[in-house]
């Protein structure tokens, strides 16, 4: 079990999880860490604020202002559009690289550097 505290995460740790699919929990402060992240960004969405790629489309889209009732939904797309990359290079029995073999559990590691 490797333990994030988003802050000591060596190379040889992401290779165990990449490879080896050590499990990965987050501690108690990086918990603390992204929850007040969040409250930030709810506190912004409250107020109104336009953030992209938060409640704003992406890309040519950035200027679509995302309805608050579908920001869940969008984030939870963004999440799968990037993991869709793996699947179809495997489905056509291409090599996958890497950087795309990522486990389910890695868009916790990913948020636990606020990287997400």
């Amino acid at each position: 079990m490797i333990e994030l505290t988003g802050e000591n995460v060596t190379i040889e740790q992401v290779v165990r999880v990449a490879r080896e699919n050590v499990p990965v929990q987050l501690s108690a402060a990086a918990r603390a860490k992204m929850q007040e992240s969040r409250d930030y960004i709810d506190q912004r969405i409250a107020s109104g604020e336009v953030m992209y790629g938060i409640n704003t489309g992406f890309g040519a889209f950035s200027s679509v202002r995302i309805n608050d009732s579908q920001l869940e939904e969008l984030q939870r797309n963004l999440i799968r559009s990037h993991s869709m990359e793996w699947a179809n290079l495997s489905l056509a029995n291409k090599p996958v690289p890497s950087c795309f073999c990522v486990p389910t559990h890695w868009p916790a590691v990913t948020a636990a550097f606020g990287r997400s």
